[in-house]
C-alpha cells in the first residue's frame, strides 16, 4: 500500500477494531468463558491495565494522539513528529515496559522469571500479543497519513 493511498476512513476503521479488541482479553479468555461478565471486576481488561496500573503511559499516549489528530485537522506540518512519537512510546509501553514489569516483579531466580512469565502468559494470554500488533497497525498508519499530510503541504 502506497502512502498516497492511506485514508482518513482507514484510521477510523483501523481505531475501531483497536478499541474492539481492547475487550478480547476480559471477554474471550479461555478460563472464563463460564463466566459472567462484569467490567469492574476483570483485571485481564486492558482498559484496566492501561489506566490503572501505567497510568503515566497511557496518559502521554492518549495526549499525543490527541494533539497529532488536532494537528492534522488544522494542517500543521508537526502532526507526523507527534504520531512519530505516540507511535514510539505505544512500542515502548507495550513491548517493554508491560510484559517486563510483571516478568521481573519479585523474580529473584530464573525458576521465578519463568513462572512470572507463565503467568503473563496465561493472565492475558495470546490476547495481549494481538491487541498489541493491531495498535501497532493503527499508530503506523496513523504516522503514515501524518507523513503522507504533511508532503502534500
Amino acid at each position: 500500500m502506497k502512502i498516497k493511498n492511506i485514508k482518513f476512513g482507514h484510521l477510523i476503521i483501523m481505531f475501531i477494531i483497536w478499541l474492539g479488541t481492547m475487550f478480547l482479553p476480559a471477554t474471550v479468555n479461555e478460563n472464563k468463558i463460564g463466566m459472567t461478565f462484569r467490567i469492574e471486576k476483570s483485571r485481564a481488561n486492558f482498559f484496566y491495565l492501561i489506566f490503572y496500573q501505567f497510568p503515566v503511559y497511557s496518559v502521554s499516549i492518549i495526549v499525543l494522539l490527541l494533539i497529532t489528530l488536532l494537528f492534522l485537522a488544522k494542517k500543521v506540518k508537526l502532526a507526523s513528529y507527534f504520531a512519530f512519537s505516540s507511535f514510539m512510546i505505544y512500542i515502548f509501553t507495550f513491548l517493554i515496559i508491560i510484559p517486563f514489569s510483571f516478568f521481573l516483579k519479585d523474580a529473584t531466580t530464573s525458576k521465578e522469571l519463568l513462572w512470572n512469565i507463565y503467568v503473563f502468559e496465561w493472565y492475558h494470554g495470546i490476547n495481549y500479543w494481538i491487541v498489541f500488533v493491531i495498535g501497532l497497525i493503527f499508530m503506523l498508519l496513523l504516522f503514515l497519513y501524518s507523513y503522507s499530510e504533511k508532503k502534500s503541504l
